[in-house]
């Protein structure tokens, strides 16, 4: 079976500041060693976030591709919602996750494409987390007979399949969805599915559905 995919692959992951170029922007802001809930974006549908002065809410879901388990974690600015789709057994992920709790944030960076061969604005926040966010715990240590090539299938076919966005609910009271954009979370150990080609493309965008959600925060 071939696992590289080679259509437009929206991938996030999980960043540095340092590897961002932005280490001294955060200095005293964000830990040095924590990692940014990334992903790249096109300069239009950034601006149509609107993220300044705009509400925002962080939480975390669970989806099943067949028996293999994937984590959502979303972020929502007013009507967008992001997602990154993620290997619920991956210990970078559980590691990343414990810095969040522990300090009660998640910070953020949008990779933003300016076009013309220039290099990528990076737009950062921070996100706080619920106090229920720790719930998440429950699906700490889960094993996957699933190998890891076989992991990343079901997760190219949850986030090319269009059912996040059909599930998605809004999590702010009030504030309907207008967008959702869906992002793999690609981690050290799924790099090698790439073959090498980070493909830094806008994530899928497709208009919220009406579908109910299985989400915890």
């Amino acid at each position: 079976m071939q696992h590289t995919y080679e259509g437009l692959l929206p991938i996030g992951g999980l960043r540095l500041a340092r590897d961002l170029g932005i280490q001294q922007g955060l200095k005293g802001r964000v830990p040095a060693d924590m990692p940014l809930l990334a992903c790249p974006m096109d300069q239009i549908d950034f601006m149509a976030i609107g993220t300044k002065n705009a509400s925002a809410c962080f939480g975390f879901g669970k989806m099943n591709v067949d028996d293999f388990d994937i984590l959502t974690i979303r972020l929502q600015h007013d009507g967008t919602q992001i997602y990154w789709l993620a290997d619920m057994t991956d210990p970078e992920l559980w590691r990343a996750i414990d810095m969040w709790l522990k300090h009660k944030f998640v910070p953020h960076a949008f990779e933003v494409d300016n076009g013309l061969g220039r290099d990528a604005t990076i737009a950062f926040g921070k996100a706080e987390i619920s106090n229920e966010a720790p719930i998440i715990n429950k699906f700490r240590g889960r094993t996957s007979t699933h190998s890891l090539a076989e992991g990343w299938d079901k997760m190219m076919e949850l986030a090319g399949s269009g059912l996040v966005q059909l599930q998605a609910t809004t999590d702010i009271p009030g504030v309907p969805l207008t967008r959702v954009f869906v992002n793999l979370l690609v981690t050290k150990r799924y790099k090698r599915f790439l073959h090498g080609k980070l493909m830094h493309r806008k994530p899928l965008l497709a208009t919220a559905g009406s579908m109910g959600a299985s989400n915890f925060h």
